[in-house]
């Protein structure tokens, strides 16, 4: 039965009892997590000795512990101060756990630090009163408090909406929690408000319910559900007694810690107690006299019953019996019946409160969405001119992007035009949607619509006579209960996005009164509801200095039952903080659809109704043809500006200049203008405008001391390095830029004319100001640069050090910047390159670099305002038909910065080639000269429409992009200028070139001082040799690396289809072999890429090795032995050959024999014949199985090795024969495949030690690539002494 706690006549006593009872039970709450954590901190801090005493661990003198009396310390009379190793680091730690380094040493006994957590607990406890207290359930509420606030171990169990300002600050939550306390112990007249009750009730169940640790912990719980009870007068009459003693308790531990408790409280206490017991007494008493009267009845009629059966006695007692167990069944009945009905009813009261309850708030969400959300201004200039969303609404154009497992983004070409493509995968709904997009392409627009359509999913669609509906599938949406629509930017001071939806939407929506109830429902609802968040604006949110959060946290929203979904722009995506792993499903927005389709439903917005709609629509679409502003179609928000501009300008088309977007923000900012001051004026030669792009303008004159103002504080903010205030800003931030003379005309002036917008913030003081658009504000930016240039070095330069990252931020402001005043814009862009060099990341394999793109249009829009002399700074050019015309006016200047160059071209290049270039030359070419980039470290060419030429190349071509190396020989200059000095990798894909071009890249590459890799991929090399050009369709793919005159060629062999269609293996060609020729190379290794090398073109190889006249030491593995010229400069020949005969052998030594110099020979072969397969080939084979392995015994090799020992021009080391044992190991120790059967021969293996052989990378590939078949190989080094040696020593 549940009973009453107004136990006084007057309702504010009433309220004080109530609160009384409320702190007991938030300090019964708060226990066990208190004595939980404080079994923590004992663990951390250590446990004591067990025998010190605190007076011990003291020194004497220390205040305020020590107060001597006639030359004696009372705090140590019994015991004098002693070190403790142990217990002093305990007493240490604690100090250190303590907020203020002042524990209650007086409270604590020391002895008991060994095991008791609580004595450790007691030294935060306030300091006197607290001694004698023997557990944390018996302390009172100010002290369970005091422990929390006091001990920082407890800012880790809080959220920081408990703890935020920290302690001692008087807003802080913890703080106010216990100056409730306080105010109700030391209170005079025993009376509160109504107001100040609730809100105690508020704060108390706030503190429990608080998600890191209450929120879970069980008394936490049951103390939030009594403190429920008690609120709403549901306790029952022995709960509310055992509690009234709980708060009788606390005014005597209130007394024992010396406090002041006023006698009133004390006496309404004390009458409350009486009170209780004597309602409980009179219950008693009423019980017993109900017994005793029914016993005495139940004895009359007993007897009354006895008498008149008793002649039936059996009878009686039988139907009696009978009757009795009847009706006892009966009332058990009826009793578990309405037991169940109470339960029934109370869950069924309960379920129908939940349910009206979330159908309530669903209905005011679309009440208030369709007040103020479904309305969006036709242009973002013009927040007075609002339409409906579907009046103006045209489908985007969005895209899916997926994230491969290696980070790749690859973009899905099909247009994603459902909610179900948005919302699902395999039927599965989506938990986490993010939306990207450029500035003005729609995505603000698209959420909107988003919004309407879920608040009118059940209205029939209208898409049924539009020829490609999109987005019409609203029942997908309307699976989702509740929507939440939250502006990013409106939240800058939160991190939290269930406090936005509170302030955004319940504060909004419900009187103050309902809020807590709805903040409730709002935490029940986002536990069990299908629901849908919608997180606008990501990029212009900031989270608070104090958070390093990327974007706003989702805490307390389950996964199962939420999706969001949020829109940004994609330099905030890029943020490595925001993981890939985060984003289950993402989507590029890249405008509108149908442009045709918006121009006309913005015109049917804005002209009138008796105008022909069609006409005008074919009209301006024609106007937009002849202007070439089609490409602003992608952003709905500059077309938009452009049709209005059109409509209200339609006498006179040349007011809207070309596709300059300098001009078109300034017929923006000077239609603006008007708004605020009518008055015309002009610029002309004796006031020149301040930027070009204000020069026909007729509203900006008469107000240029505004814009300059305004300019500059657009400046400031934006390069602000308060970041959160860059944005949106409140008066006093405004006011900072201004003189207190000034500041409240520009502002009116602004906000007139809609150069500024304000809204109102409960959070702050006054109002909350931002640019109309953050564009708005990069123009205006922009514009106070091209004004100042100096401002570059002296804030942008210092900006971008300490926010290096944030150079693409700023890309809207350098492309105004081109058009303005592009010496300025050089200087910029210089800047920002230094911090694209530091912030690169690998290339793109298919697209420019971000800050390319940007340099490309800032090129476009400097042209577009006829600026001249376009200096922008890029060191990493890549360069495809699509940009080779912006990047041919910007490549002379930056060939001495260019760092990473890659040229892509393709079989459909530009037709004319005037419109490769933008100068009045119009030459036939686009042209690189290599020789020019000092630092270019990385060079990729790929396609077959570009000539590759050197000085000594004709000079003749019809290839549209010539890249230039005229690298001069050593020989002809005494001191020739270095030659890409800084290059560490070159690709060269599908590329036609010349031997000699090669062959000057390879000499530029053999100067150079550090390690150079090359590589060829489908390579046409064209041979020059006999002094004609002869083709060599060869598909040649090769792997080079040179370092300090070593040369290193790895041939990849490759199949390819003939004329006759037939397949052949390719290996090289001449043109390759040639250009060898007449390098300086001392060291040369020739092989394949992962096997050995096939040569097709012995003649050409020959003449090539017999040409370098430095070379010292040739490596070359080969399928099988081929017959070269040797260079006379040779000392050391390495061989490997996977087959090797004994007539090839003899052969190899013959020729060895014949060299006029001494030659050192290590020689490796297997023991095998080698002859052609004849096979149709396929993609199943391999160039190895062209081949025919056929073993030789290794007797066939022993006369040459006689004849090798006899001979006087031979000087025989070794020759080993190996037999293998299994099959090659292509990983791991290769040489474990072979086993030594010995040597062969008097003195012949003077060398048993295989180093060299770990370290020589080509005999590793030929050890793990020699054909299985082969199942015997000799080793062989022996030394060819000349003739002319011999005779000499003779």
């Amino acid at each position: 039965m549940a009973a009453t706690s107004n136990m006084f006549s007057d309702n504010k006593t009433n309220n004080w009892f109530k609160a009384c009872l409320a702190l007991n039970v938030t300090k019964e709450g708060l226990a066990y997590l208190l004595d939980t954590e404080l079994q923590k901190i004992h663990a951390t801090v250590g446990r004591g000795c067990g025998n010190c005493s605190i007076e011990k661990l003291i020194p004497c003198p220390t205040l305020p512990f020590c107060n001597k009396s006639k030359h004696k310390c009372r705090f140590h009379a019994s015991q004098k101060p002693k070190q403790c190793s142990v217990c002093d680091q305990v007493k240490q730690n604690i100090t250190v756990y303590h907020r203020y380094s002042k524990p209650s040493w007086r409270n604590t006994d020391a002895k008991k630090w060994a095991s008791d957590s609580w004595e450790i607990g007691k030294c935060f406890l306030p300091p006197d009163g607290y001694g004698r207290v023997p557990t944390v359930q018996e302390s009172d509420f100010n002290g369970v408090i005091s422990i929390m606030l006091n001990c920082t171990h407890f800012q880790n169990c809080l959220s920081s909406s408990c703890i935020s300002p920290p302690p001692p600050d008087k807003q802080c939550p913890l703080e106010m929690v216990r100056q409730i306390g306080r105010d109700v112990r030391h209170t005079s007249d025993c009376k509160i408000t109504d107001a100040d009750l609730q809100g105690y009730f508020q704060t108390l169940s706030t503190l429990l319910a608080d998600p890191i640790c209450l929120q879970h912990d069980h008394s936490a719980k049951t103390a939030h559900a009594r403190l429920d009870h008690l609120q709403n007068d549901r306790m029952s009459l022995t709960e509310l007694g055992e509690m009234l003693k709980g708060a009788y308790q606390t005014l005597e531990n209130v007394k024992m810690a010396g406090e002041c408790f006023s006698k009133e409280a004390e006496k309404t206490l004390r009458a409350g107690i009486k009170r209780i017991k004597s309602m409980k007494k009179i219950g008693e008493q009423r019980l017993k006299s109900t017994t005793k009267v029914g016993e005495q009845r139940l004895k009359t009629m007993t007897k009354v019953v006895e008498q008149r059966i008793e002649s039936k006695r059996k009878d009686a007692e039988q139907k009696l019996e009978s009757k009795i167990q009847d009706g006892t069944q009966r009332i058990e009945s009826n009793v578990n019946d309405g037991i169940v009905r109470i339960q029934q009813s109370a869950r069924k009261t309960a379920s129908e409160d939940y349910e009206r309850g979330v159908a309530d708030l669903r209905q005011r969400l679309i009440q208030h969405y369709n007040d103020t959300t479904c309305n969006v201004p036709l242009l973002t200039l013009d927040q007075s001119l609002d339409k409906r969303i579907t009046d103006m609404y045209a489908a985007p154009k969005i895209h899916q992007i997926k994230i491969e497992k290696d980070g790749k983004l690859v973009k899905n070409e099909k247009q994603v035009l459902t909610y179900k493509e948005l919302f699902y995968t395999d039927n599965k709904l989506i938990q986490r949607i993010y939306i990207q997009g450029e500035p003005g392409r729609g995505k603000s627009t698209c959420a909107v619509k988003l919004v309407d359509d879920w608040c009118n999913s059940n209205q029939p669609s209208s898409g049924a006579s539009i020829k490609h509906p999109a987005f019409e599938d609203r029942l997908t949406i309307q699976k989702f209960k509740l929507l939440f629509f939250i502006t990013l930017r409106d939240s800058r001071d939160q991190t939290d996005v269930t406090q936005m939806i509170k302030k955004q939407l319940i504060d909004k929506m419900f009187f103050e009164d309902e809020c807590a109830d709805v903040y409730k429902l709002l935490v029940q609802i986002l536990k069990t509801e299908i629901c849908l968040v919608v997180r606008e604006g990501l990029d212009e949110w900031v989270s608070p200095s104090d958070s390093n959060l990327a974007e706003p946290s989702m805490a307390g929203f389950s996964k199962d039952t939420c999706t969001v979904l949020t829109t940004s722009r994609p330099w905030k995506l890029a943020d490595e903080r925001i993981k890939n792993s985060q984003i289950d499903s993402l989507f590029e927005i890249e405008g509108i659809s149908d442009p045709y389709a918006f121009a006309k439903n913005i015109l049917r917005c804005i002209i009138h109704q008796k105008k022909d709609l069609q006409k005008t629509v074919d009209t301006f679409n024609l106007f937009v043809s002849r202007r070439k502003l089609q490409s602003l179609s992608s952003s709905p928000m500059l077309y938009a500006l452009v049709i209005c501009t059109w409509v209200d300008t339609i006498e006179d088309e040349a007011h809207l200049k070309g596709y300059s977007l300098c001009i078109l923000y300034t017929t923006l900012l000077e239609s603006l203008c008007k708004k605020a001051n009518s008055a015309t004026g002009y610029f002309n030669e004796s006031t020149p405008p301040p930027v070009h792009c204000f020069y026909s303008s007729s509203y900006l004159q008469p107000n240029i001391e505004h814009l300059d103002k305004l300019a500059e504080v657009a400046f400031k903010l934006l390069f602000s390095s308060e970041r959160e205030s860059s944005i949106v800003f409140d008066d006093i931030t405004l006011s900072n830029h201004f003189s207190n003379e000034e500041f409240t005309v520009r502002k009116m002036f602004a906000l007139k004319a809609g150069i500024l917008t304000n809204r109102n913030d409960k959070s702050r003081t006054g109002r909350s100001y931002s640019f109309v658009h953050k564009t708005v504000q990069e123009f205006l930016a922009a514009y106070h640069i091209a004004c100042n240039p100096r401002v570059i070095d002296d804030v942008i330069s210092r900006y971008l050090k300490l926010n290096t990252c944030l150079y693409l931020d700023i890309a809207q402001v350098l492309i105004f910047v081109c058009g303005m005043k592009i010496c300025a814009a050089n200087e910029l862009s210089a800047l920002m390159n230094q911090c694209h060099v530091v912030d690169v990341h690998p290339p793109r394999p298919y697209s420019p670099c971000d800050f390319q793109l940007i340099i490309e249009s800032g090129i476009r829009e400097a042209a577009a305002n006829k600026q001249d002399d376009i200096h922008l700074q890029l060191s990493h050019f890549y360069i495809t038909k699509s940009n080779v015309r912006d990047c041919n006016v910007i490549w002379s200047t930056n060939t001495s910065n260019v760092e990473l160059l890659l040229v892509v071209t393709s079989s459909v290049f530009f037709g004319t080639m005037q419109s490769l270039v933008s100068s009045d030359e119009h030459p036939s070419h686009f042209e690189v000269n290599l020789s020019s980039c000092n630092k270019l470290k990385s060079l990729q060419l790929s396609g077959k429409h570009m000539w590759l030429i050197d000085t000594a190349s004709p000079a003749a071509s019809e290839h549209p992009v010539w890249i230039i190396l005229d690298s001069t020989d050593p020989a002809q200059c005494a001191d020739p200028p270095p030659v890409l000095p800084s290059i560490e990798r070159i690709l060269l894909d599908h590329v036609t070139c010349s031997s000699s071009w090669l062959r000057s890249l390879f000499r530029t590459l053999m100067a150079l001082d550090h390690e150079v890799v090359c590589e060829l991929k489908d390579c046409d090399i064209q041979s020059f040799a006999m002094h004609a050009v002869s083709r060599s369709y060869t598909d040649i793919s090769a792997k080079l690396q040179t370092s300090n005159n070593t040369f290193n060629m790895q041939i990849y062999n490759h199949t390819r289809v003939t004329k006759r269609k037939n397949w052949e293996v390719v290996y090289d060609c001449p043109g390759l072999w040639e250009s060898l020729r007449g390098r300086n190379i001392k060291s040369l290794t020739l092989s394949g890429r992962d096997q050995c090398l096939n040569v097709n073109h012995l003649e050409s190889l020959s003449q090539s090795l017999s040409s370098l006249k430095q070379l010292n030491t040739l490596t070359i593995y080969v399928l099988r032995f081929i017959n070269i010229r040797l260079p006379k400069s040779l000392k050391h020949l390495h061989i490997y050959c996977n087959g090797l005969s004994a007539i090839q052998l003899r052969k190899c030594v013959n020729i060895l024999s014949a060299c006029d110099q001494q030659i050192e020979v290590k020689l490796e072969f297997g023991c095998s014949f080698i002859k052609e397969n004849k096979i149709e080939w396929n993609f199943e084979y391999d160039s190895s199985d062209m081949f025919c392995f056929q073993p030789i015994p290794v007797e066939k090799y022993m006369t040459i090795l006689q004849e090798l020992e006899t001979a006087q021009n031979v000087a025989m080391k070794r020759f080993r024969i190996y037999d293998r044992i299994r099959s090659n190991m292509l990983t791991g120790d290769a040489d474990s495949a072979w086993s030594v059967r010995g040597s062969v021969g008097h003195g012949v293996d003077n060398d048993n030690v295989d180093i060299e052989n770990v370290q020589d990378k080509t005999y590793i590939k030929f050890i793990r690539y020699i054909n299985n078949d082969i199942i015997n190989r000799i080793s062989m080094r022996f030394l060819m002494i000349p003739a002319s040696n011999l005779s000499t020593r003779l």
